[in-house]
């Protein structure tokens, strides 16, 4: 092809990425872009191949050097933007998390079946044999468990509990929480059965604790403390669950 007739083909392709790099270049760093880009990346590619053509066949310096500068014209507004650190916080927390959770969805089925399923064998066997409480739990984190939860123990236990105590929980609960979590994910390198392990453990003792408190006429309180805190507290074990098993089996 000659090059006049590679100018007249390409030349509209030219102009018309010449023209949006121009509004990008005189767009502030900190303006959000309201450029219709969905083909920026398609044609930033297109003037690769077309500069690559260029010299290739030998065409003139300065056709070559036009596409060269808009070539790096371009690479500049495609890699400058940089966002904060809260930005890709707040991406990975709103789309790229959940992303990836949905992509995984069947590692975390089998742990959110395994918690469940034995969360509710472990509760009904307690619940209609209160003996069985002593397989799961020992007597001293029953005895525990009961002075925890215990109704007429509530109300001594908020007046007594001062602003330090309550930061003082709030880490332990957040540690707990987060040492367990790193527990079972890393105990799926063992080929995931120790994320199935975890996860069996944590719904056994979840349904023993909770078969038992209402045997002896505490479940409001473990429940009231159970809605407040196990939303995020169980889904993320169980999330983690679900990350361990993927590990093991890559």
């Amino acid at each position: 092809m000659k090059q006049a007739r590679f100018e007249q083909q390409y030349r509209s392709q030219w102009q018309a990425l010449e023209n949006q790099l121009e509004q990008l270049e005189s767009l502030h760093v900190s303006k959000k872009n309201t450029l219709p880009l969905n083909t920026f990346v398609t044609d930033y590619r297109k003037l690769c191949h077309q500069l690559a053509l260029a010299r290739e066949r030998g065409y003139s310096v300065q056709l070559q050097q036009f596409l060269n500068n808009l070539m790096l014209r371009a690479h500049r507004q495609l890699y400058r933007y940089n966002p904060s650190l809260a930005d890709r916080i707040g991406t990975f927390i709103a789309s790229d998390f959940p992303q990836a959770v949905r992509r995984q969805w069947r590692w975390h089925l089998v742990s959110a079946l395994t918690f469940v399923l034995s969360m509710a064998l472990v509760w009904a066997l307690v619940h209609q044999q209160p003996e069985m409480i002593y397989s799961v739990v020992d007597e001293a984190s029953i005895t525990s468990l009961e002075s925890m939860y215990q109704p007429d123990n509530q109300a001594g236990m908020k007046s007594e509990r001062s602003g330090d105590d309550d930061v003082m929980m709030f880490g332990h609960y957040i540690q707990n929480n987060i040492g367990i979590a790193f527990r079972t994910f890393a105990s799926g390198l063992l080929l995931g059965v120790g994320a199935l392990v975890v996860m069996l453990f944590n719904g056994s003792f979840f349904g023993a604790a909770a078969g038992h408190l209402i045997n002896v006429g505490a479940q409001e309180p473990f429940f009231t403390f159970v809605i407040a805190h196990g939303a995020p507290e169980l889904t993320a074990i169980v999330l983690a669950g679900g990350a361990g098993l993927r590990l093991g089996w890559a």
